[in-house]
């Protein structure tokens, strides 16, 4: 049965901002959704979730060949493991999170064809994404505009790997599944993306949610209680780097096809 509805992105994307909005729109509150509590409402689930692996496989974190080879297997069991939870649904469909391109790694599926129903895949300006990235995990700039180049690219120390290839090739690997959203397009395109999921397109609703979901807010939450998700520093709000003007090029002339298809060049 397809079920799999991913959220998808290459890391910093967005990811996060759509999960909190969609978790308002489900809760249908008078107040926020709590940030720390996103599984509650089946938004939380990746298909790199060390607990995942392990009902599936035995082991939090098997080998780097065993993930290859069985990806597409724990992904399967995904609608098993949400029911276990008493979450991770809206009806017979799943909305599972996942950073990983849409092909092959050794000939295995990063992604269970036969389960995916349909997708929402976040873009976001490279230049912007290189630079988000970089602050989230500690890394240098250089380091991370290599990554976005590298067809071999992934990411994963302590959860399974999330198998990104080039940030070119994550981007085009998504776009013949489902629906693609710019970044830069929200949160106007949120009632574009509820209505594509078969959510409904309330604008009182929409209005309110979107209120839930605006970063004022997920500060504040930040400030009283942490954020899970965050692994060096603040998660939102976070003060960025400065790109300088080389990698900047460097990132242009690498995914010039994508950014001009786009709009983020001219």
């Amino acid at each position: 049965m397809k079920n799999l509805t991913w959220l998808a992105s290459y890391p910093r994307s967005g990811n996060t901002w759509l999960r909190i909005f969609l978790a308002n729109w489900l809760a249908d509150q008078d107040v926020p959704v709590k940030i720390n509590e996103l599984p509650i409402y089946g938004l939380g689930f990746q298909d790199s979730d060390p607990l995942l692996w392990k009902f599936v496989t035995g082991e939090e974190i098997p080998s780097e060949s065993v993930q290859i080879a069985r990806r597409a297997e724990v992904q399967r069991s995904l609608p098993q493991w949400a029911r276990n939870l008493q979450g991770g649904g809206t009806g017979e469909h799943y909305l599972v999170k996942t950073h990983c391109f849409f092909g092959n790694v050794n000939g295995h599926p990063t992604i269970a064809e036969d389960r995916t129903f349909r997708s929402v895949y976040l873009i976001r300006d490279p230049r912007d994404v290189a630079v988000s990235v970089a602050t989230f995990a500690d890394m240098s700039l250089d380091a991370i505009v290599e990554l976005m180049a590298d067809a071999q690219a992934k990411i994963g120390t302590k959860q399974p790997l999330q198998f990104l290839s080039t940030w070119s090739n994550h981007v085009w690997s998504w776009q013949r599944i489902g629906l693609v959203v710019r970044y830069e397009d929200l949160p106007g395109a949120f009632a574009q993306i509820t209505h594509y999921l078969g959510l409904g397109v309330d604008p009182k609703k929409l209005e309110k949610c979107v209120r839930f979901s605006q970063m004022p807010e997920l500060r504040a939450q930040e400030d009283r209680g942490g954020f899970r998700e965050a692994k060096h520093g603040r998660f939102f709000g976070a003060k960025h780097r400065t790109l300088p003007k080389a990698l900047e090029k460097r990132i242009e002339k690498d995914h010039e096809g994508v950014m001009r298809a786009y709009g983020y060049l001219r």
